[in-house]
């Protein structure tokens, strides 16, 4: 019989929303999840204000990373369980599988037996641009600030996505900058969708 493929990849930032979310309070825990699962198919939307972000972040004495790890993390969770239009059981064994403690695997449960039929309804009922990848290119740039007569090296990464439409022969082109930081996070982030596919492909 073969094994259940794990949804979830213990990147160093799910590890760590994990861990922060079983410390949490189970009933302060359970408003995160019902708030994120009632505003996860708003698109353009995020569940909290930046203005309610500081006050979690001052509720839980969390960094403001920490808090959007936990939030990110809790949709993704939810996205996850939509894609699979995950049975209570089977997202029990997933979440157990990643390090959630019973009482917020049981959380988790209960907010997806409450609002699980209508997210899945809502990402259904989402149309996806049927945009590919076709270029992808990149420059390196290394700006000068002068603060207090002291020069700083600023570098940062201009990159480049070629985008193709179904509809059009024209690459759109779309240009992102990113300091070290935020490329850091987008590769964790990417890497985090590999894992995921070569999961997918194990099946």
């Amino acid at each position: 019989m073969a094994s259940t493929v794990q949804w979830f990849s213990n990147t160093a930032n799910i590890k760590r929303a994990v861990l922060l979310l079983n410390d949490i309070d189970d009933k302060k825990a359970l408003r995160l999840l019902i708030r994120v699962a009632q505003n996860l198919h708003k698109k353009n939307e995020k569940a909290f204000t930046d203005e309610e972000e500081e006050k979690l972040c001052s509720a839980f004495n969390l960094t403001s990373r920490d808090v959007e790890n936990i939030l990110d993390t809790i949709s993704f969770v939810l996205e996850q369980a939509a894609y699979h239009s995950a049975k209570l059981n089977t997202l029990r064994k997933q979440l157990a599988g990643i390090g959630f403690t019973e009482e917020k695997v049981e959380c988790f449960a209960k907010v997806w037996e409450e609002n699980g039929s209508f997210i899945v309804e809502q990402y259904r009922k989402r149309t996806f641009a049927p945009k590919q990848l076709d270029t992808v290119n990149w420059e390196l740039r290394l700006q000068t600030a002068q603060s207090n007569k002291t020069k700083m090296k600023m570098p940062s990464a201009i990159i480049e996505l070629g985008l193709l439409s179904p509809d059009s022969k024209d690459t759109e082109k779309v240009l992102y900058e990113f300091n070290h930081d935020q490329l850091f996070e987008l590769f964790t982030k990417l890497e985090t969708v590999q894992k995921q596919l070569d999961g997918l492909n194990k099946n």
